[in-house]
């Protein structure tokens, strides 16, 4: 009776279901894999979005270069009579003469430029720097 006609369809039964759960074993494999790596990543801190929000817009600046410190990402230009300190972040966009991506080295004192400003909690924040 073990091994009778009930006892072989119900091997077969029992084949085919766990054929099926392997089946869908692999789909979800293939499904939740992609997803993996979007969940190992850590969330954005409040700090990136401090650095990185555009803030309030603050206008556009016609100047001259002062003195750059590059450690720690400051520009010093005159502007008129006097002088403005300017945050450069590493999302800010310098333009050489040539319109081509330059970087914070090119920016020389007696560099002119032209800075696209924000206010980022009551600093200026270049988004924009083109030099002339």
């Amino acid at each position: 009776m073990f091994f009778g006609k009930r006892a072989v369809k119900r091997s077969l039964l029992w084949q085919r279901s766990l054929a099926t759960m392997f089946r869908l074993f692999v789909m979800l494999i293939f499904v939740l894999l992609p997803l993996a790596p979007a969940a190992a990543n850590p969330p954005m801190t409040r700090d990136f979005w401090s650095q990185t929000a555009p803030g309030r817009a603050g206008g556009v600046l016609h100047a001259k270069v002062v003195t750059v410190d590059y450690g720690r990402g400051l520009l010093v230009v005159r502007v008129g009579g006097g002088t403005q300190t300017i945050r450069i972040l590493p999302t800010t966009t310098i333009m050489t003469k040539h319109n081509s991506n330059g970087a914070l080295v090119d920016l020389r004192p007696g560099t002119l430029v032209e800075i696209i400003l924000s206010d980022v909690g009551g600093e200026s924040v270049a988004q924009l720097v083109r030099i002339h």
